[in-house]
């Protein structure tokens, strides 16, 4: 799970972890296990891509990769390599904000 902020970051979630500890410890939507629910942290992030000037608009997965792309208010689209954790390449020449970021 990616996640971009007005902050100009993209926070990074294993979806994987955070379900293991919801089934580990029998916590969901549905268990109605109230108390249990409220000892549990929310999930930090595994990682944060930093590079953006401005607020992240969107973001895109390319299927079948480890390629996130994210576009920002700064008129940016960025590829970042969710392996190696690492910035890619920066595209520019958008005259405005970036909204929609597709991979086909």
């Amino acid at each position: 799970l990616a996640v971009g902020s007005r902050d100009a970051s993209i926070k990074v979630y294993d979806v994987r972890r955070v379900l293991r500890r919801q089934n580990q410890t029998n916590i969901g939507p549905n268990s109605g296990n109230q108390q249990s629910k409220q000892g549990i942290q929310p999930p930090e992030p595994i990682d944060t891509f930093l590079g953006h000037k401005s607020a992240v608009t969107t973001l895109s997965f390319r299927p079948h990769t480890t390629d996130l792309f994210s576009g920002s208010d700064d008129r940016t689209v960025r590829r970042w390599n969710l392996d190696e954790r690492t910035h890619v390449e920066t595209l520019y020449g958008h005259q405005g904000q970036v909204s929609c970021v597709a991979c086909p």
